[in-house]
């Protein structure tokens, strides 16, 4: 597995691997579009108010899940898969707005 991380402009900066491509912004915000994910097409996480967005692949709705942790999101990133963790983890702890 490789890892690359680029800092792409001064607001900017990317990480990825084989399964994920993580984009930091302006240091606020986390973003994601997993490669090997056939549940979730996009999640980003805003640090500072710690609410957690999803889009699904079976669905063009944003989901916004409120008040979750950073651990949790750390967890997330670690996670072999993001729909079953989401599923398990996200969903019947946080609300969605």
């Amino acid at each position: 597995m490789s890892n690359t991380i680029t800092k792409r402009d001064t607001d900017c900066l990317a990480y990825s691997n084989n399964e994920h491509a993580f984009f930091i912004i302006e240091g606020a915000y986390l973003a994601s579009s997993p490669k090997n994910s056939s549940a979730v097409q996009f999640w980003s996480y805003d640090i500072a108010n710690g609410t957690l967005t999803v889009q699904y692949k079976s669905s063009p709705t944003f989901y916004r899940y409120e008040s979750v942790p950073f651990q949790v999101i750390f967890d997330l990133m670690l996670a072999d898969s993001l729909g079953q963790f989401i599923a398990k983890v996200v969903k019947p702890n946080y609300s969605v707005a």
